[in-house]
């Protein structure tokens, strides 16, 4: 342990990061992790820091710790290091583990869009909806409601996911003018009162 403490101190995160193997205690060896990626990304060492941050997730059971420890992970690999396939592989373990992530699900908002999958984005961008809280984020839900129904209108091309949308957004901004007048055409146009 004071090996560790020493070689941070030295400005050496790569040999503390070594000593971090050895050490038998995974919490405290989590927010070491921690404090070697950050040594590391001050020394612009970013594949270091992702890959000691990886050791970490692997070292530990407690799920709280490794999902903190996976999204710095994906966040270095995805916003300093541009490997948006790496930060996708650790986002998806990170909903493994919690599959209503906020940062996950925000990550897939915009992967699902750039695959081109309409299914998919829109399941996830329902997913993301229903994860937000409506008091606090209720035009980000909205914003939301409105992706979705631009997906079940455009690419995907589904009455009944656009009729989904639609609601959602009523739902969120009764006073919402398009919301009320779309519905209306889209009952009238698929004659689904029932829906």
């Amino acid at each position: 342990r004071q090996l560790f403490e020493r070689l941070l101190e030295l400005n050496r995160p790569e040999d503390a990061r070594r000593v971090l193997v050895y050490l038998e205690t995974p919490p405290e060896a989590s927010i070491e992790a921690l404090a070697i990626a950050a040594a590391l990304g001050g020394d612009n060492d970013w594949v270091s820091a992702a890959s000691t941050l990886g050791e970490a997730v692997r070292a530990t059971d407690d799920a709280a710790v490794q999902q903190a420890l996976m999204l710095e992970q994906a966040r270095i690999l995805e916003t300093e290091l541009g490997d948006i396939d790496g930060a996708e592989r650790v986002y998806r373990r990170l909903r493994v583990l919690d599959p209503r992530s906020l940062p996950a699900l925000s990550f897939y908002r915009s992967w699902f869009r750039g695959q081109e999958e309409p299914r998919r984005s829109f399941a996830l961008l329902a997913q993301l909806h229903a994860a937000l809280d409506a008091g606090d984020l209720a035009a980000e839900r909205v914003a939301i409601a409105e992706e979705m129904a631009a997906v079940a209108e455009g690419p995907l091309d589904s009455s009944e996911h656009a009729i989904e949308a639609w609601r959602r957004l009523r739902e969120d901004a009764p006073a919402h003018v398009s919301a009320c007048e779309t519905l209306r055409e889209l009952y009238t146009s698929t004659e689904r009162w029932h829906a």
